[in-house]
């Protein structure tokens, strides 16, 4: 962990998320693309083969596939060593909100309804949850020295 930056830190499962949702819309856009070029080109009496081109589309498609879960078992793996992290702090609140965030990637506006918190204060418990996360990642490292 960066040790200056919990909040950076604890954000990489947010931003590794988001590429798995782009990446699956990117593969899904294009499987219908392909889907529907080939199925074109089976309504066609066509005396040429297209084969080839489109077994080339297919293992781009397959590789792009295998890319993308790779980056789900590493948002996995992330979460997995987050969450042993996040259970180190002694405080439960700190804990229930910085999972609440960056593990379950709810709102600040979710997590107050959730916790029955005005918004305002849940800022502010975020805040210390940051404070309380890094000096427990820090007395960890210490103690594993």
């Amino acid at each position: 962990m960066r040790e200056s930056d919990p909040k950076s830190y604890l954000n990489q499962i947010k931003y590794i998320d988001s590429d798995i949702r782009s990446r699956q819309e990117e593969i899904s856009r294009l499987r219908a693309s392909i889907d529907m070029r080939v199925s074109t080109i089976k309504a066609d009496v066509v005396q040429e083969s297209h084969t080839g081109r489109y077994d080339d589309r297919y293992m781009l498609l397959v590789e792009m596939v295998g890319t993308l879960d790779e980056k789900v078992k590493n948002l996995v793996d992330t979460k997995i060593r987050v969450s042993n992290q996040i259970d180190m702090m002694d405080d439960r609140l700190s804990r229930i909100i910085l999972r609440e965030k960056y593990l379950n990637l709810k709102t600040f506006e979710q997590i107050a309804e959730l916790l029955d918190y005005d918004l305002r204060h849940i800022y502010k418990l975020h805040g210390q949850a940051l404070v309380g996360f890094k000096d427990a990642m820090l007395s960890h490292s210490m103690t594993l020295k």
